[in-house]
């Protein structure tokens, strides 16, 4: 797992972890479960998302350096 600024996944001391944190106090075992794994899931995809901005953000890159080295050629 992350264990970035704030620790374990950023719950704890920020304000939204100190939140959660509070929440989980009163949810029960399968409660808490299923929260747990939708902020998973929230986190995979928003992952996701970044990953296939970035590809998309590569394949232009690269466009662009095929059409600059075939100008480069014609010129």
């Amino acid at each position: 797992m992350h264990t970035g600024r704030y620790g374990m996944m950023g719950w704890g001391h920020d304000p939204r972890g100190m939140l959660l944190a509070k929440m989980l106090q009163y949810l029960d075992e399968d409660q808490t479960r299923t929260l747990i794994v939708r902020i998973i899931d929230s986190r995979i995809r928003m992952k996701e998302h970044l990953i296939e901005h970035m590809q998309e953000k590569i394949e232009t890159y690269q466009m662009a350096r095929t059409m600059i080295e075939q100008g480069r050629r014609k010129g």
